[in-house]
């Protein structure tokens, strides 16, 4: 794989030169020709991670009256329906459900001082689809350095487009978010796994902090850029997903990230460090 690396010598850096953390993006097209394969930066600071789920409120005492009534009149205990508290307001919430007028059932409730317990319980619905920001202040030290971050700025703005063939969209590439210990190719245990995302939001300031540029073969080129990436997961994500052990003890992250609908996933490996 060949990766082009902002800062140059964030491989070579840090103590005893073993290089800092960063994070890669690489596309998972395998048809893309941009002169290399995947974008690697150094790690921000700030990183947030959010996982949501989605719970409704399910009135479990609406279906207990209805059973009550319904066991009642089905017994021919009738009597039963107007003279237990129980059995009387479970029968006025049947009533309100089949549209009777909610005042005279709120005064049948009233005169007698009851009123219905809900008998409210949380019911799963689904996990919410995560999203991830990342914001870079790409500074140049040198003339090829500002030439490197147009080009990776660039890289990103492409391939969050879609192609057009007549008046069908293809959808642009979903991208392989993966955080590394120094200049190795060995994911950090101490990060989130991150699920195959396509791009949904590349925001660019040009010179955050003052208005100025230096000259470089390419024309002026800024003193600072300010990007900020937004990635949306493919789909939504089980356990089986993000870890190998769904119901043990170990937390070993599921980083062969299994394939999910329009995914075109490159053979397994993670490739050389270009």
């Amino acid at each position: 794989m060949s990766t082009i690396v902002f800062p140059q010598e964030m491989r070579s850096a840090g103590i005893d030169g073993e290089g800092l953390p960063s994070v890669r993006f690489s596309p998972m097209k395998k048809d893309l020709n941009f002169g290399f394969d995947a974008v690697q930066l150094y790690l921000p600071s700030g990183l947030q991670f959010t996982d949501s789920a989605n719970y409704a409120g399910l009135e479990l005492g609406t279906i207990s009256a209805a059973k009550n009534v319904i066991n009642q009149v089905s017994s021919g205990n009738t009597n039963e329906i107007i003279s237990r508290d129980e059995t009387l307001v479970a029968g006025l919430k049947v009533l309100d459900k089949l549209g009777a007028d909610q005042n005279t059932v709120a005064a049948t409730a009233f005169s007698r001082g009851v009123a219905f317990n809900p008998q409210t319980a949380l019911a799963f619905e689904s996990m919410n689809l995560r999203s991830f920001t990342f914001s870079f202040t790409l500074v140049p030290e040198r003339a090829e350095d500002s030439e490197r971050i147009h080009v990776i700025e660039s890289y990103f703005r492409k391939y969050m487009y879609p192609e057009l063939e007549g008046f069908v969209s293809k959808y642009p590439p979903i991208f392989r978010i993966q955080f590394f210990d120094g200049g190795s190719d060995t994911e950090s245990v101490y990060m989130p796994m991150i699920y195959d995302a396509y791009l949904a939001n590349l925001d660019v300031v040009i010179n955050p902090e003052g208005n100025s540029f230096h000259k470089t073969d390419w024309g002026y080129a800024p003193t600072s850029t300010q990007m900020t990436l937004t990635f949306q997961e493919g789909r939504m994500l089980s356990r089986q997903d993000l870890y190998k052990d769904v119901s043990g003890k170990n937390v070993t992250q599921n980083y062969a990230r299994p394939e999910g609908p329009r995914l075109d996933v490159s053979p397994a490996g993670e490739g050389g460090e270009g």
